[in-house]
């Protein structure tokens, strides 16, 4: 019944908000357009100075939009006032009921798809706003859009007015209490650390962004053929327009402060309640998405390192064998050193992520590795898809150069430079997959049972082998129908283009799985030796109950002892404790 009541509540408030914004909105925009802000419409016929004409909306719209804006309003609001007044009444003190509603898994659930929804919205809308209102005093708009600075500063407006309440309404739940547990405080955390994760992710895009356009600039400062430069014609007049340049650093410079923003005020709220002493600390600090957000920000900053320097070093085979990566006669630089450069906010994101989060995992239960090893398995697995993706387009493109003729393309194999530009990403993914996999080649010199019981390490090979058995069954698949269909007398003048990828998927994953294959068969066999008996635990096995047991670990010889003491105390029950002694000593009395 209380399940049934909250949804009833939550969605009709929900609905109810949806049309005072709409209202809201509306009205805005027409006072913006009062104020004479008005949008921009390059494809209207511009007026004999040959300026960009500002278009008001006649009178019959204005008075159309004014009617339809009133009665969402009227409408509206009394639903979400007497609906969201009831919600209020149900968390209002500290009695079993409010607290049990500030518990529940529907609110959660209200505020993280409210506060996301309200999030996107409200920040897409600011920038807009930025980058036209900075655009159009420069003359750095774009001549065949047309645009609606008031519409935009309108929706934003109302957006965060909404935010900025509900935002409130969730924090105030948090101060009050009781800690939320379970599925209700998982929702919330996503909501927290996945604004966190998009905010950063755009944020770091919109500066590679930035950083590319001013290598362009430098490489070839008249303009790169994709932007606005000078002058163009608009409803036959020429329209005069700022430097190519000026409106891609602006349109990335606006992401950049406002999903920067947004990802500082998240990340600081979300560390402050990790600090907290009290229980909703202590859950904070214990949270597996809080681990995710992590690992998930490696993963980017690893992808989009991989990405820029495989480009960097295809662009170098490409100088070397004489195919150029590019047909703009661009310098080498700009590609063979400029794409990598400009992944310096991504080895950032990389490198600080990583290194909190290990001194996360630290801090709370003591087991850097809870931590290590998923961003560890994480990048390998990035790495090996780079590399065995390189090597897939490297030998798909040289099975169709020998079994097809290839015109070229101005004067360039292009077989050539695409095969330059695979080799790139082959050698790319083969250095991030090497880094962490020698990392863990050494923590199974010191730990082997211990790492090869590891979740991460199970997922990883697993995830790989049961990859690579696709790969190979579809790619057989492909090249068998292909032969039967010449075996049946069936057109095979294409058999060879045809099934050049397919050989080329099948000779990588057939590599991949054998190696695999042959990891996970060891540790699988490791893990059935493990369970035999060691020497003296039959022995112990027969001994009394009694308060005095003590549980006996062997290990070999040289073994990270604090690190699996570390691993095992963050399982332990409670009244349980962990202690290291030198061997042979005497179990106490």
């Amino acid at each position: 019944m209380a399940t049934a009541k909250r949804l009833y509540l939550y969605i009709v408030s929900a609905v109810g908000l949806g049309l005072v914004l709409a209202a809201a909105t509306t009205l805005l925009r027409l006072l913006l357009d009062q104020l004479g802000i008005h949008p921009v419409d390059p494809f209207a016929l511009p007026p004999s100075n040959g300026a960009i004409d500002f278009v008001s909306p006649p009178a019959d719209a204005v008075r159309e939009s004014l009617s339809t804006a009133v009665g969402l309003l009227v409408v509206g609001l009394p639903l979400l006032l007497i609906h969201w007044g009831l919600v209020e009444r149900l968390v209002r003190g500290d009695g079993v009921e409010a607290q049990a509603e500030r518990q529940s898994i529907v609110r959660s659930f209200f505020f993280a798809a409210l506060l996301g929804t309200l999030l996107v919205l409200a920040a897409t809308s600011t920038v807009d706003v930025i980058r036209e209102g900075l655009a159009r005093p420069l003359g750095a708009f774009d001549p065949y859009a047309r645009v609606d600075v008031a519409g935009s500063a309108a929706w934003a407006m109302s957006f965060w007015a909404a935010w900025i309440y509900f935002a409130r309404v969730r924090a105030r739940d948090l101060r009050q209490g009781p800690t939320i547990r379970r599925a209700a405080a998982w929702i919330s955390r996503f909501y927290l650390y996945g604004a966190a994760f998009v905010g950063l992710v755009v944020a770091v895009v919109s500066l590679t962004a930035i950083i590319g356009t001013f290598l362009d600039l430098l490489a070839r400062p008249e303009g790169m053929g994709n932007g606005f430069g000078g002058q163009v014609l608009v409803a036959g007049l020429t329209v005069p327009t700022a430097a190519w340049w000026v409106r891609p650093v602006l349109a990335a410079a606006a992401m950049a402060v406002i999903w920067g923003y947004l990802w500082i005020g998240h990340w600081l709220y979300a560390d402050g309640l990790n600090t907290r002493g009290d229980e909703q600390g202590q859950e904070e600090r214990a949270s597996r998405v809080r681990i995710a957000f992590f690992i998930g920000l490696v993963a980017v900053g690893v992808g989009l390192t991989a990405s820029a320097f495989g480009q960097g070093i295809g662009a170098l085979v490409g100088y070397v064998v004489g195919a150029p990566p590019n047909f703009d006669a661009l310098p080498l630089w700009r590609d063979a050193i400029g794409i990598p450069v400009s992944a310096a906010p991504a080895i950032a994101v990389w490198w600080f992520h990583r290194r909190r989060g290990a001194e996360d995992r630290a801090t709370a239960d003591g087991s850097v590795l809870r931590a290590i090893r998923p961003m560890d398995y994480g990048t390998a697995l990035i790495g090996l898809a780079f590399l065995t993706g390189g090597l897939v387009g490297v030998l798909g493109r040289l099975f169709q150069h020998a079994a097809v003729a290839d015109p070229g393309f101005v004067g360039v194999p292009s077989w050539l430079a695409d095969s330059a530009l695979y080799v790139g990403f082959a050698a790319a993914g083969l250095a991030v997959w090497l880094w962490p996999w020698l990392a863990i080649q050494r923590r199974l010199q010191l730990d082997r049972p211990s790492e090869v019981r590891s979740s991460s390490r199970r997922y990883f090979l697993f995830f790989v082998v049961g990859a690579s058995v696709v790969a190979v069954t579809y790619s057989l698949a492909i090249i068998v129908s292909q032969a039967v269909r010449v075996a049946v007398g069936l057109d095979s003048s294409a058999f060879g283009y045809t099934v050049s990828y397919p050989l080329a998927f099948l000779a990588v994953a057939a590599v991949v799985l054998v190696f695999h294959a042959t990891v996970l068969r060891r540790d699988l066999a490791l893990g059935t030796e493990a369970r035999e008996p060691v020497e003296g635990a039959r022995e112990a096995a027969q001994l009394p109950l009694g308060s005095n047991r003590e549980l006996v670990i062997v290990g070999p010889e040289g073994a990270d002892v604090d690190a699996l003491r570390a691993t095992l105390a963050a399982t332990l029950p409670a009244g349980y404790s962990l202690a290291v002694r030198p061997a042979g000593e005497a179990p106490a009395s």
